[in-house]
């Protein structure tokens, strides 16, 4: 009925507003694209089946639903034998990576209760054992943890590309507000971050799996030459002196908001 407050059955109301579910589809499509891979790629494992119900059932908008099934499939892991309980984590962090978009799918229930429980235990009895240690490292994006990792097996490039991109993102971070001439800490010290990641990038069992990461480690070191460089003879701002040389740098777009 025209006017009336009834809520369309083709969405859901949020603040007052009624947000159908094409819309959220739209902005997060990845995330549900994902999510509706990974239901399908772990039905291939009885023991997943509740988990694989959840991911479908986060696709579709089923909130309450998702997490009844994923509550079941956590009860059920955690019953099970210790060398299944590593075995069901080590497919589910491989699905994960592979399926990276699907954010919703590593939720705060299946990393604090049966993920990172796991990992840490193994840890603790198996030292030597570089799979744990390099495994709660990508999960958590420890740094301390991924060096461990690269220290027990070089040739870890997974352990590698997620420890190169925390640097760059620090390194990132430090210089975002070039734009406007201002350098977030020293210089050396972006440099020494940088540093440390080309020779992580020089290490690399396979190069070309870090190409995308070693092209943006080359941006940045022209971003931070240039910096230095201009520091030394300063003419203008910074983005009008990079024109000036034929310097071409992505800038950030810095907004400001009033408290």
């Amino acid at each position: 009925m025209a006017g009336s407050d009834a809520p369309d059955p083709s969405g859901a109301t949020l603040h007052g507003m009624t947000v159908r579910q094409t819309d959220v589809h739209y902005w997060n499509r990845d995330n549900f694209e994902g999510l509706a891979q990974l239901a399908d790629a772990l039905r291939g494992d009885a023991r997943l089946d509740d988990l694989a119900r959840y991911c479908e059932l986060r696709e579709r908008g089923l909130r309450t639903e998702a997490f009844e099934a994923l509550n079941r499939f956590l009860d059920a892991a955690l019953a099970s034998t210790l060398e299944a309980r590593r075995e069901i984590v080590l497919r589910v962090l491989g699905a994960h990576a592979r399926t990276a978009t699907a954010h919703q799918f590593l939720s705060r229930p299946l990393r604090q209760r049966l993920l990172e429980p796991v990992l840490k235990s193994w840890c603790e009895s198996e030292p030597g054992s570089v799979t744990p240690v390099a495994e709660l490292g990508l999960l958590q994006r420890d740094p301390e943890l991924l060096e461990r990792a690269l220290h027990m097996e070089r040739s870890h490039d997974r352990a590698r590309a997620c420890l190169v991109s925390i640097l760059l993102g620090q390194v990132d971070y430090a210089t975002h507000h070039l734009v406007e001439g201002r350098l977030i800490g020293t210089l050396e010290n972006a440099c020494s971050l940088l540093e440390a990641a080309e020779r992580h990038l020089g290490a690399a069992a396979d190069a070309t799996s870090m190409s995308g990461l070693a092209a943006e480690a080359a941006e940045i070191r022209g971003l931070l030459d240039d910096w230095k460089a201009y520091q030394e003879n300063p003419s203008g701002t910074f983005p009008e002196w990079c024109q000036q040389r034929s310097r071409a740098h992505r800038w950030w777009t810095v907004v400001y908001h009033d408290a």
